[in-house]
């Protein structure tokens, strides 16, 4: 979370209901103010509030024809203010237009502020871009003169509790903190960000490369758990066990190392249907991006592959089936037959 957060630009504009009674919202643009006192405490406030959530990264965009960067994207316009504050008012604008564009479902009544200010800590500020989506809410304002009680409705009206705030996005085009943009998004709670917020601001979500070794090794479990062609229960397991070794042996993870490791080369047809269907598992899972390899983000319960038998008994492998010289199942007169080879077998 930030320390310090200091708004030096700031502008809102509005989202209501048309006054012509027909469907949809009209916009109205406003030009930026210089907030002072309580109102710019609260929304540093806000800001502050909103230093802890979900890290993004920009998504690498292609030059255009000409070579150059593009410049209609939310991550062009933000450099564009932080290089230039006298750039805001123009470039804040472009921003609203375009949020309100993308912003065509569930819409509701309320205000996008667009801000310029300096965050971090103490010892290292930087200048940033706030995007901050308010609903209005009712508020009831209760009689303080005369004998009778009584309640007067106050509409557009904004509440001074940071979790009123039901889209929030903090921009960093710097990339020192390892992000982009810092999101929390109230109205998807369960997916993080509503998939239109997320195409509008160009980002894809940030995973620490402990979390990104953890979900790889379940991919490949759940793969070969579900994959028809392997039907022996303790290959399904060694295919667990070479994903768990591949992090604990190899330092970076890409895709087709990973393959290499776990599946094999493409030397025959059954093994290159393998790598196929694995690579599309992962694919479609978020594990298709290349992180370092950190094994200490791997839970216990995956370091170990473990065999059932109907009679509910365990066969614990910490260093899978081949390390621990089991073999099979094999068929014997209607019943499936396991073999383990030990030097040694004690009472534990």
């Amino acid at each position: 979370m930030f320390d310090v957060c200091d708004i030096h630009n700031f502008v809102y504009h509005i989202i209501e209901k048309r006054s012509d009674g027909g469907s949809g919202f009209a916009h109205r643009f406003l030009s930026p103010i210089a907030l002072t006192g309580r109102p710019k405490r609260f929304f540093e406030d806000v800001i502050r509030a909103h230093s802890a959530t979900t890290k993004y990264k920009f998504r690498p965009i292609a030059p255009t024809s000409s070579g150059a960067t593009p410049s209609g994207t939310v991550e062009a316009r933000a450099r564009s203010i932080i290089a230039n504050s006298s750039l805001f008012e123009a470039e804040s604008l472009e921003l609203a237009r375009n949020f309100f564009t993308a912003h065509t479902q569930g819409a509701a009544e309320g205000i996008l502020i667009v801000t310029r200010f300096y965050g971090g800590t103490t010892n290292s500020l930087r200048a940033m871009i706030a995007l901050i989506k308010y609903d209005n809410e009712s508020v009831l304002r209760y009689a303080r003169d005369g004998g009778a009680a009584g309640f007067e409705e106050i509409t557009n009206a904004l509440v001074e509790n940071p979790r009123s705030v039901m889209k929030c996005a903090i921009i960093d085009p710097s990339g020192q903190g390892g992000w982009d943009v810092l999101v929390k998004d109230r109205q998807n709670e369960r997916r993080g960000i509503a998939e239109y917020f997320e195409n509008f601001l160009g980002v894809d979500v940030v995973i620490s490369p402990e979390k990104a070794t953890k979900d790889t090794v379940d991919v490949t479990h759940s793969w070969a758990k579900s994959e028809n062609r392997i039907a022996d229960p303790v290959a399904k397991a060694e295919y667990q066990h070479r994903a768990v070794d591949f992090f604990r042996t190899q330092p970076q993870y890409t895709l087709d190392s990973f393959l290499n490791y776990v599946v094999g080369p493409e030397q025959h047809a059954e093994v290159a249907e393998l790598r196929a269907s694995l690579r599309t598992f992962l694919q479609e899972n978020g594990c298709s991006h290349d992180f370092e390899s950190k094994p200490q983000g791997l839970r216990k319960a995956q370091m170990k592959q473990t065999l059932v038998t109907s009679e509910d008994v365990l066969i614990v492998m910490p260093n899978g089936p081949r390390a621990g010289n089991v073999e099979g199942p094999f068929d014997e007169d209607g019943m499936k037959v396991i073999k383990i080879r030990s030097a040694t077998i004690s009472n534990r």
